[in-house]
């Protein structure tokens, strides 16, 4: 059995989770108001946007990093993000900044789940009896190997992969570990296959779909008999 640490944090000095959320979507939300002001309401086009970013390379690489950091950690599909960098950098400087961002949001998530605690983890993620009762379950089979199988799937939202990665006893190096290799497929998958449609390349797109069917189609079979507790979890349903 999974043994919880205890939290860090007590009563004193207690953050609200709404809050967090709130003010991280805020951020997200301002930066691409931002975004989209100085590209349609000034009617800068595409190379005139490239043109800026390479004359503020740092500053652009350093917002564009922050900002898939900050879908790492709310609910935000990072594909929004990858989209993003496809259009402002090259194919394999996208992937890698974007795969910077996220392990900075993972790490992000990681800690502060670690520090508030299981109480603190229930209440930002929104976890009900159902659907708390179906982690316990499956963190009872093996915590590395169901964090890992986290995020492989693609449609499992990874910020509660990384946030239950905070509430089980598994070290920051070997979440780190998993994270790079649960994550790095989708990413790169995704990354190619909006390279691969910006550009009509049908190799490119047909690679990165089967990457995808096989990166969440593999990890799903092997643990198949977990299939209702994982649904449960990745979308909120009730528990049959």
């Amino acid at each position: 059995m999974v043994q919880i640490p205890p939290p860090l944090s007590q009563k004193r000095g207690r953050m609200n989770p709404k809050k967090i959320k709130l003010g991280i979507f805020l951020t997200f939300f301002i930066i691409s108001l931002s975004l989209f002001f100085i590209t349609v309401v000034l009617d800068y086009n595409h190379i005139t946007v490239q043109n800026i970013i390479i004359k503020h390379e740092y500053f652009s690489v350093f917002l564009y990093i922050i900002l898939v950091a900050i879908a790492a950690v709310t609910t935000i599909p990072i594909t929004v993000t990858l989209v993003a960098g496809v259009f402002i950098f090259s194919f394999w400087l996208t992937v890698f900044y974007a795969f910077l961002g996220i392990l900075i949001g993972a790490s992000i998530l990681f800690l502060f789940s670690r520090k508030m605690g299981r109480k603190v983890f229930v209440e930002y993620a929104e976890f009900k009896k159902g659907r708390l009762r179906a982690l316990n379950d499956l963190l009872q089979e093996n915590s590395l190997n169901i964090i890992l199988l986290f995020n492989f799937i693609y449609f499992f939202p990874s910020n509660l992969a990384h946030m239950i990665g905070g509430i089980t006893k598994i070290n920051f190096s070997k979440f780190l570990f998993l994270t790079i290799i649960g994550n790095f497929p989708n990413m790169f998958s995704i990354t190619l296959l909006v390279y691969g449609i910006i550009n009509s390349n049908t190799i490119f797109i047909v690679i990165a779909v089967i990457i995808l069917i096989l990166t969440t189609g593999i990890p799903l079979y092997i643990y198949r008999k977990h299939m209702k507790d994982i649904l449960v979890i990745a979308f909120n349903r009730k528990r049959l």
